[in-house]
């Protein structure tokens, strides 16, 4: 498996500089892998793992989003979703991803649930809109 070269002369005095680096290469997987490894080794502790966590899901949902794979963001979104159910953000990234996708309906669900959480949120509410309007025979 390919390794990013991170610089020998930077040998990070935080650990999670290292991390920083594999998200800036957009190298995701190896992050969470990063995150895991150090979770069982004791090196970070729960808290600094979920809070990692969630930034890494987040910047790699956006990161897949931006290039137009929407399935890879929908996988992200769902999985940040797992650790912050109640993330309005997250609920529009994923609604955004579905209706990118073609699937109107599981867009404004997932656009419904945003509003749940950012119900003043005018942006998501003119996007879900949209999307029914579209979606009406």
């Amino acid at each position: 498996m390919y390794s990013p070269r991170i610089s020998p002369t930077s040998s990070p005095s935080n650990p999670l500089d290292k991390l920083e680096q594999l998200l800036e290469l957009g190298r995701f997987q190896l992050g969470w892998q990063w995150l895991e490894d150090n979770l069982t080794a004791g090196q970070i502790n729960q808290q600094i793992y979920h809070q990692w966590l969630c930034h890494l899901l987040n910047t790699a949902a956006d990161f897949f989003e931006e290039i137009g794979e929407e399935h890879h963001a929908i996988f992200y979104w769902e999985q940040l979703l797992k650790y912050q159910p109640n993330n309005g953000s997250a609920w529009h990234g994923l609604g955004l991803a579905y209706a990118n996708q073609g699937n109107l309906a599981k867009a404004a669900q997932m656009l419904t649930n945003a509003l749940k959480y950012e119900p003043t949120n005018a942006k998501i509410r003119q996007q879900l809109h949209e999307i029914q309007l579209r979606s009406t025979p």
